[in-house]
């Protein structure tokens, strides 16, 4: 009996060890390829943060560089590094980083690199030693040895609202792309502007002055200075651009032979002329093929106090508003400027309406009367032309060896002064000045409003999510690929 039972427990020895063989090559199969799930997630992730593709989006917070930084960043021949010194909390630093990520995929010259001003300290620290940049967070543009700083502070622009600060404006790409302009080209140009008449100066920072207009110059590298006329004796020739910004009292005569002089010499002149105030400007500029009028231009329908005038209506082919086409400019109690010759001959200066009110305003000709209302004999009915931008000189076919002469005339200067100057505002005029001094590629980066505030996670709530990713993830994966053999097992003991 037993002779015959010992062949029959030999038949079934290799039977039972068959299932465990089996389960251990699938669990070794099952740990096998968690792992080398894991591997790949792990390389996705490296690849991913080495090669990166930015897909655009029609939100204006993350909308794609503008054709005239894609064609700056084409001139680039040398390696450009980018530096955000910016904290993480920083009102600007999620729309920066996402503007720096697309000047590092436009470009293979250009390096981008967050830094925590907080925590990395050492590359602080040898930056400050390199580029020497002003104290606080700042973005640096550096090729070579030359850099150039821009605060952050200054990426954001506040618009005047119902509450203090309610809408903000990012301006990152032009003071970028304009850092970077500063570097291709490191000589700037002059800009002067006149005094002695009651003009607003580039160094008065009341209300009413013109400093941040002189910021905004400087950071598009822009040389700024003043000009008094009787000290100086004549324009200085290395004067790229006259500025004459809302003088209360007229020139003299010999100051406008000056300003003659200069314009005969292919000279570029910005002129910004206030209502109701004679400049001593007007015969120069009739020469020139503009007509003013002692008048205001009103539109109640387009007013909050009854001076202001909101314009939505600009020169659609012209280079110094064709960004401005979804921005609103708001000048304060503007007079008419108009071309003096609609129909100039060959050789006359050509006058292009840069802003237009709106078909409901007109240009009174009382505009002190209390209740301004249109005279159709007297008043000019609108849309009244703004801003006139002349030019005379150019000839087809000889645009590379004629420089022309250039002129802007506002209506108004107000719109430029330090409480009023929105991010429209402040578009037209560097617009305006960068189209004088022939800077093309350099003018038309508006600013963009800012998202509305994300919800973020707190240092530790960052910390719980990575651990969920890397441990969490995979231990439930796991865990949901074991629970079969764990039911599996539990049945077969119930049996």
């Amino acid at each position: 009996m037993s002779a015959a039972s010992a062949p029959a427990s030999a038949s079934i020895q290799p039977s039972s060890r068959r299932p465990r063989r089996l389960r251990r090559v699938l669990l070794a199969n099952l740990f096998l390829s968690l792992g080398l799930a894991l591997s790949l997630f792990v390389m996705a992730l490296y690849l991913s943060s080495r090669h990166y593709l930015v897909l655009h989006t029609p939100s204006a917070a993350c909308r794609p560089l503008s054709e005239k930084t894609q064609r700056l960043l084409t001139e680039l021949s040398e390696d450009l590094h980018l530096y955000a010194l910016v904290r993480p909390g920083h009102p600007a630093a999620g729309p920066l980083r996402r503007l720096l990520e697309l000047y590092a995929s436009a470009s293979p010259y250009v390096h981008v690199e967050l830094v925590d001003p907080d925590r990395e300290l050492a590359v602080v620290e040898q930056l400050e030693g390199r580029y020497s940049p002003p104290a606080g967070e700042v973005v640096v543009a550096a090729q070579g040895n030359a850099s150039r700083a821009i605060a952050a502070d200054e990426l954001l622009l506040e618009e005047e609202g119902e509450e203090a600060g309610a809408v903000r404006w990012f301006r990152g790409e032009s003071l970028v792309s304009a850092a970077i302009y500063d570097l291709l080209q490191p000589t700037p140009q002059q800009v002067s502007f006149l005094q002695g008449h009651g003009e607003r100066s580039p160094f008065d920072f009341s209300a009413s002055g013109f400093s941040s207009v002189a910021d905004l110059l400087r950071q598009d590298n822009l040389g700024v200075e003043t000009l008094f006329l009787p000290d100086a004796k004549a324009v200085p020739p290395q004067t790229a651009l006259l500025v004459v910004a809302g003088p209360t009292s007229p020139l003299s005569r010999q100051e406008l032979v000056l300003v003659r002089d200069y314009l005969s010499r292919k000279g570029r002149m910005l002129v910004l002329l206030d209502a109701l105030a004679s400049s001593g400007l007007e015969p120069l500029l009739r020469e020139w093929g503009v007509a003013l009028d002692q008048d205001a231009v009103i539109d109640p329908a387009h007013s909050l106090d009854g001076r202001d005038l909101h314009v939505v209506d600009y020169a659609p082919v012209h280079p110094v508003t064709e960004s401005l086409a979804s921005l609103q400019t708001v000048l304060n109690f503007p007079r008419s400027v108009r071309a003096a010759n609609p129909e100039p001959a060959p050789d006359d200066p050509v006058a292009t309406p840069l802003l237009l009110s709106a078909a409901t305003a007109w240009a009174d000709v009382h505009p002190l009367d209390p209740s301004p209302r249109f005279n159709a004999q007297a008043d000019l009915p609108g849309p009244v032309p703004l801003a006139l931008a002349i030019e005379r000189g150019m000839h087809p076919g000889l645009r590379a060896e004629m420089r022309p002469t250039r002129l802007v005339v506002v209506g108004d200067s107000d719109f430029a002064a330090n409480a009023s100057l929105r991010a429209a505002n402040a578009t037209f005029f560097l617009n305006a000045v960068n189209w004088l001094v022939d800077r093309p590629d350099h003018l038309g980066i508006p600013a963009s409003p800012l998202p509305p505030p994300a919800a973020s996670l707190s240092a530790a709530g960052l910390r719980w999510l990575a651990l969920w990713l890397v441990a969490g993830l995979p231990a439930g994966t796991a865990l949901v690929c074991l629970l079969p053999r764990v039911f599996r097992r539990r049945g077969r003991r119930t049996r």
